[in-house]
């Protein structure tokens, strides 16, 4: 808030730290496609997506895309999960109306084991306190753009993985 009140530019790595805070009203909905590793990296690149998570819903691969639905509305987010090929089928939490179907994360939804999680990141050691939202938007840019990856990263962690960087 300081920074913004002083009209300076916020680094990535702090909006991140921001959003773990628990103030930070988070939405969740969930995207069917044929590869979940290909939706944790096109939905996890979208402004207001904090975290992606992949898994399944009624059988099928599902990227879970946790928002930020002051910055994104849903209805926004499924569109545009349908612009870059997503959304097979959509479920949204039972608050939510835009999606076609619902999701109990508790009932149906399951998680993917923590090896398909995050694939894009896979050639990389583990980066020291990476908060949920640096993995999403590092696993989203890294293959895409390495300096939009870096971005999100705070000076330690660049210098922790500089070394394996490819």
């Amino acid at each position: 808030m300081a920074l913004k009140a002083a009209q300076h530019p916020v680094p990535n790595y702090l909006i991140a730290l921001a959003n773990t805070q628990p103030s930070v009203a988070i939405t969740e909905m969930a995207f069917a496609m044929p590869c979940f590793w290909v939706g944790e990296m096109k939905l996890g690149a979208i402004d207001g997506v904090v975290n992606t998570e992949a898994g399944w819903i009624e059988g099928r691969e599902v990227t879970k895309v946790s928002f930020d639905p002051y910055q994104l509305k849903p209805e926004q987010l499924q569109n545009m999960a349908k612009e870059i090929e997503c959304s097979n089928k959509v479920y949204a939490a039972n608050d939510l109306k835009p999606a076609a179907s619902f999701f109990s994360p508790e009932s149906s939804y399951r998680k993917a084991h923590a090896s398909d999680q995050k694939r894009q990141m896979i050639a990389f050691p583990p980066i020291p306190n990476l908060t949920p939202m640096q993995a999403t938007k590092f696993n989203a840019w890294i293959k895409i753009s390495k300096q939009k990856a870096l971005n999100w990263l705070s000076p330690n962690q660049i210098m922790a993985i500089k070394e394996s960087m490819p």
